[in-house]
């Protein structure tokens, strides 16, 4: 008991670490950062704080999972809600703003990322259905996967803006979230293949969280201040967000294992013998 309540404790902090980290970055996009250069002051305050907090979830995230104990884990971090579907209104945004801004550096480009995030939002909302991805799982996964095709060529897209200095900021903050996002898919999908990695999708939930926090807040602040005049980061950074909502409620599946029905207990069943058992012998005398 002692140690559950360690890991809440643990989860708590990180979560709590995360929210602090975006809420500097959005401070010091305020502050601190020159948008004719698309780089933070020196050494700013609010920059290195944020992301120093950020650092500090991060870890804080990783020594939780590592300090859960597999057994008391949910068999799957599915369930039926509506917050999946907030990743699917993410992935949706992706789609107009890719017909609007091309991506680089090929139109190919653009297409795939259409149809895989068409596709992602198809996967989003059957994974909020934990009834048809039992049955299905092969179907689930296969436009699962579309996730993190959609993550990967959305990175691409960014590596060849130029329009953007290549080691920026906020470009970098949203390039380290949809790669973390990325990853996260990959451990998410494995439970659809039978092969769960539980302590691995933790880490990897945590890492997306902690990590994409710096861009959640800090990319549609400086829209609204105009200090980022490029409008595609935006839809990538609400996707980010989307996506660590997300992970939020799979987390909080996975760690909320179902109770075991007293009448499956070995112990319930050997009572209920040894109570009937004298019973029938006094039936049979």
């Amino acid at each position: 008991m002692k140690k559950k309540k360690t890991v809440v404790i643990l989860f708590c902090v990180w979560f709590a670490l995360a929210i602090l980290a975006a809420i500097l970055s959005a401070g010091a996009v305020i502050t601190d950062y020159d948008e004719t250069k698309n780089y933070f002051e020196k050494f700013a305050p609010i920059h290195v704080l944020s992301l120093i907090t950020a650092g500090c979830s991060l870890i804080v995230g990783i020594a939780a999972a590592l300090s859960v104990s597999t057994e008391e884990l949910s068999d799957t971090p599915f369930r039926s809600n509506r917050l999946p579907s907030l990743a699917a209104i993410g992935f949706g945004l992706i789609i107009p703003t890719a017909i609007r801004y091309p991506c680089n550096p090929s139109p190919i480009i653009t297409v795939l990322v259409i149809i895989t995030a068409f596709s992602s939002m198809v996967y989003s909302v059957l994974s909020g259905q934990p009834d048809y991805t039992k049955k299905k799982k092969t179907v689930t996964a296969a436009f699962g996967l579309c996730t993190v095709l959609t993550c990967l060529l959305l990175n691409i897209h960014f590596y060849f803006d130029l329009s953007v200095e290549m080691n920026a900021p906020l470009k970098l903050f949203v390039q380290m979230g949809l790669l973390l996002s990325m990853l996260y898919y990959t451990a998410e999908l494995r439970f659809l293949l039978g092969i769960p990695k539980p302590r691995l999708f933790l880490i990897l939930g945590c890492a997306t969280v902690s990590v994409g926090s710096l861009a959640t807040l800090s990319i549609p602040q400086a829209m609204i201040l105009g200090r980022l005049p490029q409008y595609d980061y935006l839809p990538a950074a609400i996707l980010i967000l989307s996506i660590s909502v997300t992970v939020l409620s799979r987390i909080k599946k996975l760690l909320s294992r179902d109770p075991i029905p007293e009448e499956s207990t070995p112990d319930t069943e050997s009572t209920e013998q040894s109570d009937n058992s004298p019973q029938d012998s006094n039936d049979e005398i």
